[in-house]
């Protein structure tokens, strides 16, 4: 069925909002979830889904990503794209349940252990499905059709911990278990959406062997980046729990949360404009460049503000429960800014298929990382996971920028622009991280300061008037609809 285009501010408004949602449910999720189960528990669940994510990245092989970029590039038919996904990554879903019953069996792994990996595992064959229909809407210009599915599966999983939580008895196992029932439901959803979009004839180019080819060719490099990317996100929660403890690590836990938040309020914005950036002869690339700045400038914001806030938060909503975890929770924010940096210039060069340098820059500062969090942990526990943190994302920034500023994706005068502007932002966290708590009209004072900053430094004057006629435009055209 042919569907009419959506409009990119339309877009971006209907992403936020259920973005919004999903993650007000996960936030609820998550507040259940601390309350309801001991720490011990909740360590145990973060064990089991840190090494599930590097189960996840092997089977996944930039799914999402390869087959928006490819479907954009049109012959592609849905059910081609289903099996080749399936053919592909099938085999090494069965290598791994193999694998589980194997260290079962040995005694390597407890019981209860096992039934953890055993039950959130089998959740990939649901990734791997939905993977495929995301990537047809999103190229399809159906994001808002994605974006709705995907917050409603943040609700029910809300509901679901809500629900269960309140039986006598229950433990986290049950929710897990739980959750598969949720995630066939919203699988169901993705297809149903993906099967009503595109375009009403679609030739095909090859079909199922010739899309799996052309996965397993680019799939290896976006794996291996997947790959360093759960290194970078899981390995510290695994040496908090060898070198420290697993109550740690659900302090740890608590803190990597609100940045995994911050994490999926940029990357809406990020996810939006990645379909047009692989257009790379749209009329308006200047326009999506402009709004990646804007991006940046969020982030930055988002940073502040959690920087500020977060903290003392944290400690009334839990009464203390998992301890003194400010100076983490503040250094987690200032990865922020750099995160979403990081991200629109991973997105940018992504989009221009330069999937080899990419893995490149990713090899280098997940073994800085590792180093560092290997040590700094033993250090400092929990404190120095997070600075593992501020490492990663730092370096990673400034490899992008020497990668894109070469590969002409990006004007040096535009990243000088850029980088200046994260120099005050990472001093300002500094001063905050040392100082502690501030008063509540000196951090609305820098709040105001960065954001004004962000509009004179990021855009030059010719690019602030563009942007003030851009949101005109737009206005115009919802007056207009409306």
């Amino acid at each position: 069925m042919s569907v009419k285009r959506e409009r990119l501010h339309r877009t971006f408004a209907y992403a936020y909002l259920a973005t919004g949602l999903a993650q007000c449910a996960e936030i609820g999720f998550s507040y259940i979830l601390f309350k309801s189960f001991e720490p011990a528990q909740i360590g145990l669940y973060g064990w089991a889904a840190a090494l599930i994510a590097f189960f996840g990245v092997a089977v996944d092989l930039g799914l999402e990503s390869l087959m928006v970029r490819r479907i954009s590039e049109g012959g592609v038919r849905l059910w081609d794209a289903i099996g080749a996904a399936c053919l592909v990554r099938l085999p090494v879903i069965l290598v791994g349940a193999l694998l589980l019953v194997v260290l079962a069996q040995g005694a390597v792994i407890g019981a209860e252990a096992s039934l953890f990996l055993a039950v959130m595992g089998s959740q990939v064959v649901f990734n791997v499905w939905d993977g495929v229909c995301r990537a047809w809407l999103r190229a399809h210009d159906r994001q808002t059709a994605a974006n709705v599915t995907a917050s409603c599966l943040s609700i029910l999983r809300m509901l679901l911990i809500l629900g269960v939580s309140r039986i006598p008895g229950t433990t986290l196992l049950d929710v897990v278990a739980g959750l598969l029932l949720v995630r066939l439901v919203t699988s169901i959803t993705f297809y149903l959406w993906a099967r009503q979009t595109g375009p009403a004839v679609q030739s095909g180019t090859g079909g199922v062997l010739k899309l799996a080819a052309v996965q397993v060719r680019t799939g290896v490099s976006l794996g291996l980046i997947s790959l360093l990317t759960v290194v970078q996100n899981r390995l510290d929660w695994l040496l908090i729990d060898r070198f420290v403890s697993l109550d740690a690590l659900a302090s740890y836990s608590m803190a990597n949360k609100l940045y995994e938040i911050s994490q999926v309020l940029v990357g809406v914005a990020i996810t939006t404009l990645y379909p047009l950036l692989c257009r790379t002869q749209h009329p308006a690339r200047v326009v999506h460049e402009l709004l990646l700045r804007l991006v940046v400038a969020f982030g930055i914001l988002l940073g502040i503000g959690g920087l500020f806030t977060l903290p003392d938060l944290l400690d009334a909503i839990f009464d203390g429960k998992f301890g003194d975890i400010g100076v983490t929770v503040r250094l987690m924010m200032i990865a922020v800014g750099f995160m979403a940096l990081s991200g629109i210039l991973y997105n940018l060069a992504l989009a221009r298929g330069m999937e080899r340098k990419l893995l490149l820059v990713a090899g280098l500062v997940t073994a800085t990382q590792a180093l560092s969090n290997y040590w700094l942990i033993q250090q400092l526990g929990i404190v120095g996971a997070a600075a593992g943190m501020l490492v990663l994302v730092v370096g990673t920034s400034s490899g992008l920028t020497i990668l894109v500023v070469q590969g002409g994706l990006m004007s040096g005068k535009t990243m000088f622009r850029i980088w200046s502007l994260m120099l005050w932002f990472a001093a300002l966290g500094a001063w905050a991280t040392l100082h502690g708590s501030v008063e509540i009209w000196l951090a609305a004072l820098c709040f105001l300061f960065t954001a004004i900053a962000c509009w004179l430094v990021l855009f030059s004057r010719s690019e602030r008037r563009e942007l003030v006629a851009i949101a005109r435009r737009m206005r115009n055209v919802q007056g207009q609809s409306g």
